[in-house]
């Protein structure tokens, strides 16, 4: 079985449903070591939740790991969890791993966003700075920005 945690970052993500993937919402402290018991075999974890609840813990990981569960991290939770448990087996993958891992990304922060819930799809209420920084640099790119004006737009948009 395959089970994929995701929320926010992929708002058709039930379209995959009947793939032999079985969507979960973003992941929580537990929710992986249940999908283990469950009997996955491939765990995705793209979005979970932090900020008003307990964080898939790294050792959910590591045991999922240990059970030769492959496990796999992409775009915002998953991103940052897979960076930091690279070394151990997890696989993280797109551009927002990459930034983790290459210690361009240091800060939870920068991929943490507020969402509705499930019954309203996830719909994202704030926008993380991933997404920010890239507008910003698109912006200055086309030169409609100076980079002083998109430094000053980022730090605002960060307080």
């Amino acid at each position: 079985m395959k089970v994929v945690f995701v929320g926010p970052s992929l708002s058709n993500a039930n379209d995959l449903s009947g793939h032999q993937i079985e969507i979960r919402p973003p992941a929580v402290q537990g929710d992986m070591l249940r999908a283990v018991r469950d009997g996955a075999t491939v765990i995705g974890l793209v979005d979970g939740g932090f900020e008003y609840t307990a964080p898939v813990w790294h050792k959910e990981i590591l045991y999922a790991l240990s059970r030769r569960v492959a496990v796999v991290g992409a775009a915002s939770m998953g991103a940052l969890r897979a960076a930091e448990c690279q070394p151990f087996g997890m696989v993280g993958v797109g551009r927002i791993f990459n930034d983790y891992a290459s210690g361009e990304l240091v800060d939870d922060a920068d991929v943490a966003l507020l969402h509705g819930p499930m019954e309203y799809g996830f719909r994202p209420i704030t926008l993380p700075m991933v997404n920010i920084r890239a507008t910003l640099k698109a912006l200055e790119d086309r030169q409609i920005f100076t980079k002083v004006e998109a430094d000053e737009f980022e730090r605002i948009a960060r307080t």
